[in-house]
């Protein structure tokens, strides 16, 4: 089976109290919640491209690193905070499904989150082979592969921890 060897920095943090963790789900009143943006401060470095291993006559030669993408007032783009050690609060929202998306040889969304027990529907909408790759804390979770445009992969997240998803 033909795999196409992007490094694509898509990371999934899995929000812990969902996942085995003790957390007592309990109805909060007069609850708050934290907002902020995350400011890269100083020139953030130029990161090398991504090589492309495998039809590179569809997805050419490389593709730009989205490991770190600054904007121009230093926003950082893909940032997700948590916060550790919660073992009570209210009902965490839990989507059934969170959809990914591999189109012109890039997983999109970027970052996500995911909460254990949930599915991760991955749409391979390029007319080639591709190949899902889920690692999480460097053990592979899920090697797919979606020989068809529009095949989509439903896969149920059962493992805590940040995964790194490539093709």
């Amino acid at each position: 089976m033909k795999k196409i060897m992007l490094l694509l920095f898509v990371s999934c943090f899995v929000l812990s109290p969902a996942l085995g963790i003790a957390y007592d789900e309990m109805e909060v009143k007069n609850g708050g919640q934290i907002m902020g943006h995350v400011k890269f401060t100083g020139n953030p470095p130029k990161l090398a491209s991504l090589k492309v291993n495998k039809n590179e006559d569809f997805c050419g030669k490389e593709k730009s690193s989205e490991a770190l993408v600054v904007g121009k007032d230093g926003g950082v783009r893909f940032a997700i905070g948590y916060l550790e050690n919660i073992e009570k609060g209210k009902t965490i929202e839990r989507k059934k499904q969170t959809d990914l998306n591999q189109e012109k040889c890039l997983f999109a969304p970027h970052v996500f989150t995911l909460v254990k027990g949930t599915e991760l529907a991955v749409l391979n909408s390029d007319p080639i082979l591709h190949n899902i790759n889920v690692n999480v804390d460097g053990i592979q979770t899920l090697n797919k592969g979606q020989p068809k445009q529009n095949q989509v992969v439903v896969a149920k997240i059962r493992r805590m921890g940040q995964a790194d998803i490539t093709c």
